[in-house]
């Protein structure tokens, strides 16, 4: 019920506003990633494709770095009514602004960012995040402000290191972290068909302003 609650708040006025047109979207979206999770009852539960912070976590983020805006998200597991996500074809009706990777595309170089950076937890998704923050950060106006904070595993691997390595040395970053693995906990992308949404990986958690 909360989660129904949650889409009716982020449900777009320039969208069909009629009842059966928001179940209708509702139905629709859920179905597209019920199908991406390989449309089965545990398929892909309790990992990283559709996980997010823990709601605690996303408000120490805003209550911290003024975040408003997740990067990888879709409608059920936003912590912002501002995100990015994967289909916006049927995501846009409840907020969504297209895809991240496509940012530079569609975020303007004069608008102010605080986004939360949360990308699915696979390497090549990682490289590629990490080279959109660092072409978004270079492509900014003098003076306006942005700020990312990425929350990801603390894996290791030629490929990965070097993509947290081209985050860390670069000028713009601020700060890097890591979490115990007893410390972090993640929300499962399912949250909206289980009781504990709850989880936790065996890893480190990584943080990187």
């Amino acid at each position: 019920e909360s989660v129904l609650l949650k889409l009716r708040a982020l449900f777009r006025p320039g969208a069909s506003t009629d009842e059966q047109g928001f179940r209708r979207s509702v139905f629709t979206m859920l179905l597209r990633y019920h199908a991406l999770s390989g449309g089965t009852e545990d398929a892909d539960r309790n990992s990283g494709l559709h996980a997010s912070v823990h709601p605690a976590f996303a408000s120490q983020l805003f209550a911290q770095f003024g975040v408003v805006c997740d990067a990888f998200a879709n409608p059920i597991n936003a912590t912002h009514a501002s995100f990015f996500s994967l289909f916006p074809d049927v995501d846009a009706c409840f907020g969504s602004r297209g895809s991240f990777f496509a940012a530079d595309a569609t975020i303007s170089p004069s608008e102010p960012l605080a986004v939360h950076v949360n990308p699915p937890f696979e390497t090549q998704c990682i490289q590629r995040t990490a080279a959109m923050l660092l072409t978004l950060l270079r492509n900014r106006v003098p003076g306006v402000p942005a700020t990312f904070v990425m929350v990801v595993p603390n894996w290791t691997g030629e490929k990965i290191d070097a993509a947290f390595g081209s985050l860390r040395s670069a000028p713009e970053c601020t700060a890097s972290m890591l979490l115990e693995a007893a410390d972090a906990a993640y929300v499962d992308g399912h949250l909206h068909r289980l009781a504990c949404p709850f989880f936790k990986l065996d890893s480190k958690t990584l943080l990187i302003v």
